[in-house]
């Protein structure tokens, strides 16, 4: 990703933070850096129907969340799980980020698979 894409991808994550009515929730903090995702998941009949987050983080933990947030809407629960660390990128449709910054990128995907779980 493009440093003008993930400005322009940050500033609508930043704007995009709520609570919405959820049934399954989790908090994860990435301890190295302070970023802390909070992700909300409306889910029914094992569909995730709406999904939500606030995020304190980076521009690069912020856009990474607001993307899989916007991307899961709509999915069987069961095809979220298989979202692996390898296929984030993919599943997403973006390049992947340097290894120095795989946790920022990766901070939403392990929200999402605890409030899962």
């Amino acid at each position: 990703m493009n440093l003008d894409k993930l400005l322009i991808i940050h500033k609508k994550a930043l704007a995009s933070q709520k609570v919405i009515k959820h049934n399954k929730t989790h908090i994860t903090k990435n301890l190295s850096c302070g970023d802390e995702v909070k992700i909300y998941l409306n889910i029914q009949d094992d569909v995730i129907k709406d999904a939500s987050y606030q995020i304190t983080g980076c521009s690069i933990s912020t856009s990474f969340t607001y993307l899989l947030v916007e991307k899961i809407k709509g999915l069987r629960v069961e095809d979220v799980k298989k979202i692996t660390k390898e296929s984030f990128f993919d599943f997403l449709g973006v390049e992947p980020v340097s290894s120095g910054r795989i946790k920022c990128a990766l901070i939403a995907l392990i929200a999402v698979r605890y409030a899962l779980s």
